[in-house]
């Protein structure tokens, strides 16, 4: 079986997306810039970024997000507004969509360079870019 493309609405970005998530409402991805962006599934418009992220160097101080590539997004099983990003600087963020410029927690330790992230109730699974430990779960102490 073929799959054929049907023309749909798109939206235009202004950079390539590494990572997307869907939930009920909202699309999620992460982004080439290191943004993560959160778009209305239903009506396929931008809602916000969450975190900031700053094309600066002076303004990094400022940021509140993945300092590398962020190359991992997915939302929550039990909390449609919670999801979790992570990447290349070791960091893994909770978010919550409605929130902007914030992250609701973060944790730093994987170095995930491909889509391995997963969170289900509040434990994270992340897939290290490692030899030794490279699964690990994550979870609110």
């Amino acid at each position: 079986k073929q799959w054929y493309q049907r023309r749909v609405r798109g939206i235009q970005l202004d950079h390539a997306i590494y990572s997307l998530d869907t939930s009920e409402n909202y699309h999620v991805c992460c982004l080439d810039n290191r943004q993560i962006q959160v778009f209305d599934a239903v009506r396929a418009e931008y809602v916000r970024n969450v975190g900031t992220v700053s094309e600066e160097e002076f303004m990094e101080a400022e940021e509140v997000g993945h300092k590398q590539r962020a190359t991992c997004v997915k939302f929550s099983t039990e909390n449609k507004y919670h999801c979790v990003s992570g990447g290349w600087d070791r960091t893994v963020f909770l978010w919550d969509i409605r929130v902007e410029k914030s992250a609701v927690r973060s944790f730093v330790g994987p170095k995930i360079c491909g889509d391995g992230i997963d969170l289900i109730g509040d434990k994270c699974l992340t897939a290290s870019f490692v030899p030794n430990d490279a699964l690990q779960v994550l979870h609110p102490e």
